[in-house]
């Protein structure tokens, strides 16, 4: 995500690799990632009534990590 610039969602990265590994596998990676608190939630822009969950890297060191 850094060397890109921008959030990025899960279709983004599957599409950054030609849709392998599928986007339900990048988007459960995301969610344990967040969990993890390596990356963070940045916006959810709507697309046509579907919420688009976009990602970037944790600011820093959370809970005195």
């Amino acid at each position: 995500m850094n060397w890109i610039g921008q959030p990025l969602s899960a279709g983004d990265l599957t599409q950054l690799f030609d849709g392998k590994p599928a986007r339900a596998s990048v988007s459960h990676h995301m969610q344990r990632l967040t969990k993890l608190e390596a990356i963070e939630l940045n916006e959810m822009p709507t697309k046509r009534g579907i919420a688009d969950v976009r990602y970037r890297l944790a600011q820093g060191p959370r809970n005195g990590r």
